[in-house]
Order: structure tokens, then C-alpha cells, then sequence
């Protein structure tokens, strides 16, 4: 923190000057930040929430004489408070627990519970006063009304999760405070239909304040990735700032202490790409990124499933020689949206932490107003840092050698093939990354099949929606139900890591109903041994199945072992007790 602290004394002699530099209002922000939500003892929160409350003092008393920016600053500055709202209190120190009975462990928690969240609480009720005050200039008259009534309680409802709203607390922690900010800018936006005022519409050159201050708006990770629709939220220099937010991460770049994080440069970046009109341009901005802050790119010759992206970095290469994963898709979104999904080195999502990091950084960016820089591809190409790949055949014949000399399950494709003599199994690519993997492994084995949606086509002919589950496979159950031969239906999503499994009679199975079958034959039935591994979202009745496996009781549980997500701060028990 000492850098942080450095930094902060900057900002904070900044603040005291009699005519603020306001060209610099974008650095000196990120130094406030980062300082605030980075600190993790009292005299480095209490001196960062310090200097947090003179910034707004300052920014108050700038609005009382009016906006006098430019659009772009103004956007800027409306930007800056909604950050504030978003990161004040940080997801790290939310979910902070003792759940031991160490000493230090619980004075920690009672610092943060009692002490750094309240204090944080209260820097958002007046960023909110802020904020309502920015919204009252005289810019936004013509929306006064509609402000007030829907963009004022957005705000409100990420104040103060102490004292007599500490009720409402469980609905304000940070994940929350992210979306709503995202919706007050949603909002905002939507408000261009009520007004003809083109200070906030646009006219000519001009985008418009409404404009502005939407393209400034906070990314927002989902599962491990962040989507949005294309030429709206996910656009070219939103994109290039989070993957130079995840350059930073991968080369240790002004990393807070609180994240894990090692210099990779020199290492491969594998890039895929899903079957969306847009997703190959993508990736093309991805590598261009990566390329220039000196990472070698492996870039996919085609679209081409998740599954198989995951075994090309964690099998199919050195593990020494990679640095992570980006798949350009937005999963089973609409056709037009589009994403960016990060996988460190080891294969595995990315954290939650580590989306948080990204995701300010990102935001970091756009208020600085830096771009990311970028590479030449076909320099990159000739000098043999860029190079393509296709794993369908290398990625089939892997899972055809499971068990085969290796500790996977084994499958046996002799009796796979009696079983489909008589028949065929339709499958439904949905026109999508999937094309040409399953009906490969098909065909290896000897079973016939029926393709229907195998062609690529972003605008989805024929569904409504890339989704594998009803009613977006009603094609499918109506093709098995059609073909007398059909004994089985089987599909996947736009990126090839979701799946649908309907019977002969064109019956579908959830994946929660398929899953439990799965573990009863492998444990119960051929007796395999090992770990069975479960989402917090699977069926209950895997538990109960494993807990059947015979000779697994290395594999068993602790007994009166509690689910972690018990005791999550975003949980609350309504019926029973904890255990």
C-alpha cells in the first residue's frame, strides 16, 4: 500500500489547490480508487475514505456553479460517481467471514463488519447526494420528472447498509451495486425518446450527453465473462480495454496485493471464437492486444467449441509454455450480443475476485481514456508469435482414448455402436461451434446419424433462440419423433458447453435429470471409483447417488460437513437449521 498512500498525498494536494487542473480530474481519480479499495487496514481506509469525501466536497461545490465541462468530461465526471457506488466496499471484505476461532481471524472481521463497511456505506450515501445533484443540473430539465421518479431510487439503493436501513443491506452488496449502475445508465439512455434537447441527444458531430455518458458505462462480469450487445455495450475499444485489463493480470502490472498474480509474458494465449457474425473480428482485436504486450497467440483456424478450447490449453500444449484462455462468445445469448470469457493457465473460469480486478481496471482505462495498444497480425504471423490451430481431431481422438492407458473413464465404443445397429441418433448443431465434433465421434464409433441446423449462420434459421432447452429444441424432438429409426436426440449451444439430451419417444431430460443417471451407472452399476464433483446448481440426488458408490469411502465427504454457500453474507436461511 505504500505506492497507493504515495499516490493518494497526489491527489490529496491536488484537491488543495485554488484552481483545480481539471484535465487531470481522470488520473487523480484512478489514484483515489485504487487507494480506496485496495486498503486493508484502518489508517490506509480511514486515510483514502478522507481524501474520498474532500474529492466530493470538491465535485459538489464544481456543480453549484454548473456543468461547465465539455460532454466527453461531464460523462466523465457522472462517471466517476457511479463508480464510487460500484466499488466502495469491496466484494473481498463483503464475503470476509471468521470462520475459525483464531483470534486475529475474528478482529479482522469485526475491523471490516463494524468499521471499513459502515464507513463505506456512508462515502455512498454522499456519493449518492452527488449524483442527484449532478442530475439536477439544468442540462437535464427536460427529464427532470422522469429523473426523479425512476434514475433517483436506482441510486438510493446503493446507500448506507448500516443503521435503520441495515435491513435492505442483504440487496447492497457489491455484485448488486454493479448491476443497478449499469441500470441507472440503462436507464438514463432510454430517456433520449422523451427529449428533443440535442445537449443530450446529439445533433450533428455531437453523440450527445445521453450517448456519453453510456458509453462510459461499467463493465459487468458474468460467469467469467462479459457480454453485451453488439455496437451498444460491447463495442471495439470496450473490448481492447478488457483484454488489456486481463494483460495487466497475466503480467503482474500494478497488481493489489489481494490478487494472486504472476508475469506470464513470453507465454501462448489461446484464442477461440463461437459461430457469431462478429466473433472472429474479435478475437482478431484479442490477439492484437495480446501480441503487443509481448505474448505469443495461438489463434483458432475456425469456430470452435469451449470443451474443446479447454483441452487444447490444459492437454494439448506444454502447461509451461501457456498463459490462459480467451473465448470470444456471448454462450447461448441472442445472436446479437457478443462477449469475452477469460480462463487462466490452469483451465478453469476465472475467479469472481479476479473478474472484480478486471472489470475496474477496464473501467480504470475509460476514465483515464487510454486505449489498449495493439500488434500487427501478419507481422505477428511471420515472425512466428501468431499462429492458428484446430483441435476437432486431435480434441475427438482424446475423448475416444478415454480409459485407454490414461485414469479417464473408459468408454467402450463396440457395444456404443450394437446398441445404435438398428438406429440413429439425431443431432442438433444449431448452427453453431459443435458442427462436425459429435457427428466425427459418430462416425468414428459406427453409429448413423441425422444432422438438422449444421450449417453456420449467426441469424439462427429455423430457432429462435441457440438455447438447449424447450422450447428452443422443439426441432429436435420433433425430428426423433418424425424418423421411425431415431433412438436418441442430442444438441448443443452456440459455444458448444451446454447440451440437450432428448429420448427415442422425443422426450427431453435436463441435465439435472441426465447427471444422476450418469453417476448411478459409472458409480453404482460399473462400481468406478473416484471424486464426484457438483455445482452448487446440480440436482441433490448426485450426492445421495455417490454417497451409494461401493468401496469410495476415500472419496467420502467429511460427515457434517456444511455446503460453503450456507454461509455466504448473499444467503439467508428462511427454513431450517444451518446443518
Amino acid at each position: 500500500m505504500k505506492n497507493n498512500m504515495h499516490e493518494l498525498g497526489q491527489v490529496k494536494n491536488w484537491l488543495k489547490q485554488k484552481n483545480l487542473d481539471w484535465f487531470r480530474i481522470g488520473p487523480m481519480f484512478v489514484k483515489l480508487i485504487r487507494a480506496l479499495t485496495e486498503a486493508n487496514v484502518p489508517e490506509d481506509w480511514d486515510a483514502a475514505l478522507a481524501v474520498a469525501h474532500r474529492f466530493l466536497d470538491v465535485i459538489g461545490r464544481e456543480l453549484d456553479e454548473g456543468l461547465r465541462q465539455s460532454q466527453a468530461e461531464s460523462a466523465k465526471l457522472f462517471s466517476m460517481l457511479l463508480t464510487i457506488l460500484a466499488e466502495a466496499g469491496r466484494y473481498r471484505h463483503e464475503t470476509f467471514g471468521a470462520t475459525t476461532e483464531q483470534r486475529e481471524m475474528i478482529e479482522r472481521y469485526t475491523l471490516i463488519h463494524e468499521d471499513l463497511l459502515p464507513k463505506m456505506g456512508q462515502l455512498r450515501e454522499k456519493t449518492i447526494s452527488v449524483a442527484r445533484q449532478y442530475l439536477r443540473q439544468p442540462i437535464f430539465s427536460s427529464l427532470k420528472g422522469a429523473i426523479e421518479l425512476e434514475i433517483f431510487p436506482l441510486l438510493e439503493s446503493m446507500g448506507d447498509t448500516s443503521g435503520e436501513n441495515s435491513a435492505l443491506a442483504r440487496d447492497r452488496y457489491m455484485p448488486f451495486r454493479v448491476i443497478q449502475v449499469g441500470n441507472v445508465v440503462e436507464r438514463l439512455y432510454s430517456f433520449r425518446t422523451r427529449t428533443a434537447d440535442p445537449r443530450l441527444v446529439g445533433a450533428g458531430n455531437s453523440p450527445g450527453l445521453l450517448r456519453e455518458i453510456y458509453d462510459r458505462k461499467y463493465a459487468r462480469f458474468g460467469t467469467s465473462g462479459v457480454r453485451g450487445r453488439w455496437g451498444m455495450d460491447f463495442t471495439e475499444i470496450r473490448a481492447k480495454r478488457v483484454v488489456q485489463a486481463i494483460c495487466d493480470f497475466l503480467t503482474a502490472a500494478e497488481i493489489p496485493g489481494h490478487v494472486t498474480a504472476e508475469d506470464l509474458r513470453g507465454k501462448r494465449i489461446v484464442i477461440g471464437y463461437d459461430s457469431r457474425r462478429n466473433a472472429r473480428l474479435v478475437a482478431e482485436w484479442a490477439a492484437q492486444v495480446f501480441l503487443a504486450n509481448g505474448f505469443k497467440v495461438d489463434l483458432a483456424n475456425r469456430d470452435t467449441p469451449t470443451p474443446a478450447l479447454v483441452y487444447y490449453l490444459t492437454d494439448y500444449l506444454d502447461p509451461g509454455e501457456v498463459a490462459g484462455l480467451i473465448n470470444c462468445t456471448a454462450s447461448h445469448n441472442p445472436p446479437e450480443w457478443q462477449g469475452l470469457k477469460f480462463n487462466p493457465r490452469l483451465g478453469f473460469p476465472a475467479s469472481t475476485s479476479l473478474t472484480n480486478f478486471i472489470a475496474a481496471r477496464a473501467n480504470q482505462l475509460q476514465i483515464l481514456g487510454e486505449s489498449a495498444p495493439v500488434a500487427d497480425l501478419s507481422k505477428a504471423r511471420e515472425c512466428g508469435d501468431l499462429r492458428g490451430f484446430d483441435p476437432i481431431v486431435g480434441y475427438t481422438d482424446w475423448v475416444l482414448d478415454s480409459g485407454d492407458g490414461n485414469r479417464r473413464l473408459s468408454i467402450n465404443p463396440g457395444r456404443i455402436r450394437s446398441h445404435f445397429k438398428d438406429g440413429l441418433v439425431v443431432v442438433d448443431e444449431m448452427h453453431g461451434v459443435s458442427r462436425g465434433y459429435l457427428t466425427r465421434l459418430l462416425g468414428e464409433i459406427g453409429v448413423r446419424y441425422k444432422v438438422i441446423h449444421a450449417e453456420r449462420d449467426p441469424n439462427l434459421p429455423g430457432l429462435e433462440y441457440a438455447n438447449p432447452e424447450e422450447p428452443f429444441i422443439n426441432p429436435l424432438k420433433d425430428t426423433v419423433r418424425e424418423l421411425d429409426d431415431a433412438m436418441l436426440g442430442l444438441g448443443m449451444d452456440t459455444d458448444g458447453d451446454r447440451f440437450v439430451v432428448v429420448d427415442g419417444d422425443g422426450m427431453y431430460y435436463r441435465p439435472n435429470q441426465v447427471l444422476p443417471m450418469l453417476v448411478k451407472y459409472l458409480g453404482v452399476d460399473r462400481e468406478e471409483t473416484g471424486r464426484v464433483i457438483a455445482t452448487q446448481t446440480g440436482s441433490l440426488l448426485i450426492e445421495a447417488l455417490a454417497g451409494m458408490i461401493p468401496n469410495n469411502e476415500e472419496y467420502c465427504p467429511e460427515p457434517d460437513v456444511v455446503p460453503a454457500f450456507v454461509d455466504h453474507p448473499f444467503y439467508h436461511r428462511r427454513v431450517g437449521d444451518r446443518e
